[in-house]
């Protein structure tokens, strides 16, 4: 495992940090913190829960595309990149930075059991 400046982003990495600052937020909005009514002996599982079900924007400070967690809502951005003798090249939206987060760019996959199976010859 790679650690400090050998180390690689990675899908798993990237959702694991998003988490981690979604429940620092649901734990600062439980208690308070940076208001005036700032109690950290108010810290409790439930309280947590329901601060966590009060954020409806959520990009883990820039990280990602805006999602809606309390919703259930996932971000809507997505940006296309291609690989190119070793490197990721950006191909939409081309300016760095930026994301295109329309709101048709979400789908919703439906299962089914309708699907048969394909014989194989």
């Amino acid at each position: 495992m790679a650690h400090g400046s050998d180390s690689k982003p990675t899908a798993a990495g990237i959702a694991a940090w998003s988490a981690a600052l979604l429940f620092e937020e649901a734990v600062s909005r439980s208690v308070g913190t940076n208001s005036a009514s700032y109690k950290p002996e108010n810290l409790s599982q439930e309280g947590v829960l329901a601060a966590a079900q009060t954020i409806t924007f959520w990009d883990a400070r820039g990280l990602h595309g805006i999602s809606n967690p309390a919703d259930v809502i996932p971000s809507s951005c997505f940006v296309i990149m291609t690989l190119d003798d070793g490197l990721w090249e950006r191909e939409f939206p081309p300016r760095p930075g930026e994301l295109n987060c329309e709101d048709e760019n979400l789908v919703e996959l439906r299962a089914t059991t309708t699907l048969k199976r394909l014989k194989r010859n």
